[in-house]
């Protein structure tokens, strides 16, 4: 079972890219190349690299790092990383398998494997070879994006027996397993804000029966696949007693334990509500929000580069003034 430690603060807001969607698969990478390291690697070693200034001047991290001891989350898998230039960074979750010692691989192999069968849960994709499912080796050599020269994970997984296709093959039987459930570990944050700009409007937790899942159909009623209990997922439309998460992806609303996302205001004064997502003096509905009661968010939308938050019943609010939960 990985462990996730999740630390998205130290890479927000740097890239400024949101990825319309869920992302299309994973990237897997090792750092070598990146690190500069060789055997030896880890994720203590990266976290005391990998500092929010040199991230920022590197212009280079991807979503995670995985090693014996389990996973540094370091950004949202629904946002734009930078680790293999822009086409696979628009497109791919980017994973980085640390480059550690004989003696600790198995245990890192397991993790890696685990955690990028768990990204293909989290983006509502099934993993196909060669599709969805690449390297960083196989983006420079079948694919030939011009823009990558770079051949991680494959030198590194071959010193140590592994081949290419072994690993696509292992991440799939994970998947097809129903995938491992990870224990996740959130860094907390300042604010404990959520970006809705990707398009959720809340979260859900499978609340099923330990070892076993519930599944996921598309909006015809096809059987897609099954996601474990105690899983966790960004929720992105609400019909009737299905909820959707992301794509044509449903579940049925009662397996699962729903919360809506809400808005909490964060500032002393009060706030002004409005029926449109225009605050102008016409729009003012003289009503105003006084104290910290949570609202539920109904939607969102940009007016002149403002974002305004639905608060239901054509109550539209500036967005600056909450903290979303």
């Amino acid at each position: 079972m990985v462990k996730i430690e999740r630390d998205h603060n130290l890479t927000a807001g740097l890239s400024g890219k949101l990825r319309f969607g869920l992302a299309e698969g994973v990237v897997a990478h090792s750092t070598g190349v990146l690190t500069g390291a060789g055997y030896g690697d880890s994720v203590e070693r990266c976290k005391r690299v990998f500092t929010r200034d040199y991230i920022n001047r590197a212009e280079a991290f991807p979503h995670a790092f995985v090693d014996h001891t389990g996973v540094w989350e370091i950004a949202d898998l629904t946002r734009v990383s930078w680790c293999a230039k822009y086409t696979a960074n628009q497109r791919y979750i980017q994973v980085e398998l640390c480059e550690v010692d004989k003696k600790d691989f198995s245990v890192a192999y397991k993790n890696y494997v685990e955690y990028l069968a768990h990204c293909f849960f989290q983006c509502g994709r099934t993993p196909r070879q060669g599709d969805n499912m690449i390297s960083h080796n196989f983006i420079s050599t079948v694919l030939k994006w011009d823009e990558n020269d770079h051949v991680d994970p494959v030198p590194y997984l071959e010193r140590m027996g592994v081949t290419q296709n072994q690993l696509f093959n292992d991440v799939v039987k994970a998947y097809n397993a129903g995938g491992s459930l990870p224990t996740i570990q959130e860094k907390p944050s300042q604010s404990q804000s959520v970006d809705i700009k990707d398009g959720s409007i809340g979260i859900a937790t499978v609340e099923y029966v330990e070892g076993y899942g519930i599944a996921v159909d598309n909006s015809r009623g096809q059987y897609l696949k099954t996601i474990p209990h105690n899983s966790v997922w960004k929720v992105f439309a609400e019909l009737g007693d299905k909820l959707n998460l992301g794509a044509d992806q449903w579940i049925d609303k009662k397996y699962a334990k729903y919360r809506r996302w809400q808005a909490v205001k964060n500032i002393a004064g009060a706030v002004n509500l409005y029926q449109e997502p225009n605050a102008t003096d016409n729009n003012f509905l003289s009503k105003q929000i006084n104290d910290e009661t949570p609202y539920l968010i109904w939607g969102w939308k940009v007016t002149n580069n403002i974002l305004y938050l639905d608060l239901g019943n054509n109550q539209w609010v500036k967005a600056e003034y909450f903290t979303i939960k």
